[in-house]
């Protein structure tokens, strides 16, 4: 069994480096032992809007909002994805 909270933050730690491939794989990790953690959702999707996989950033960030839809950031961030796939009306 993995740490959650060690693998997050090293997830975190490794999007914030531009590390993006590897952070994913560790958000992935993350979800697959806890697949409600809305915040790996979260960082999933964004991983996938700056590796240009949209499609994949959508679903991700719309499950972090089922799962937890008072986080405005999530809401920002659909709506960023939203804009750079020229959606601006969703």
């Amino acid at each position: 069994m993995i740490d959650l909270v060690e693998t997050f933050n090293n997830a975190f730690r490794l999007q914030q480096e531009g590390n993006f491939v590897e952070a994913g794989t560790l958000y992935r990790a993350v979800l697959d032992a806890a697949p409600e953690h809305a915040g790996s959702h979260h960082l999933l999707g964004l991983v996938e809007h700056q590796l240009g996989r949209h499609d994949a950033a959508l679903a991700s960030i719309k499950r972090a909002i089922d799962l937890n839809g008072d986080e405005p950031n999530y809401h920002n961030n659909l709506g960023t994805v939203y804009r750079t796939l020229g959606k601006i009306d969703e």
